[in-house]
């Protein structure tokens, strides 16, 4: 499985990429940016099969991210975990366009886990087993 995970903070994105490895079946491969701009040229690098995006980043947004990332053909379908401080009214307020794309979850940071955003992934990409 191809995580492409684009988040501002650095020590952030390390614990999120040391809990995927570690929780994740299978052959996990994750793909690291700090921003929007260098976002793109990566994802067409290394094909995600489940984006992991901060809308708050520099000076592209995420919104800008989303917006070009979903322009391309082969990225319709691709899932987008979007996980953020911000709260969903003030960033549907920002942008309200963000809702029309497909296959889309909008997280809170204030009350996200480590393992509340693995399950997400899990269930994102398939490989999600509910637990009876």
């Amino acid at each position: 499985m191809n995580i492409f995970l684009i988040e501002p903070d650095q020590l952030s994105a390390k614990l999120i990429a040391r809990h995927f490895t570690q929780r994740l079946d299978g052959e996990i491969s994750i793909t690291y940016a700090r921003d929007a701009a260098s976002a793109i040229s990566l994802a067409a690098k290394n094909k995600p099969d489940v984006v992991v995006l901060d809308i708050l980043l520099g000076e592209k947004s995420g919104f800008e991210f989303l917006h070009e990332f979903r322009s391309y053909d082969d990225w319709q379908e691709v899932p987008i975990i979007v996980q953020t401080f911000a709260n969903e009214p003030l960033v549907t307020k920002q942008n309200l366009h963000w809702k029309h794309y497909k296959n889309i979850v909008f997280i809170s940071k204030n009350n996200l886990t480590l393992d509340k955003l693995t399950r997400e992934v899990k269930r994102r990409t398939g490989s999600y087993e509910a637990v009876s």
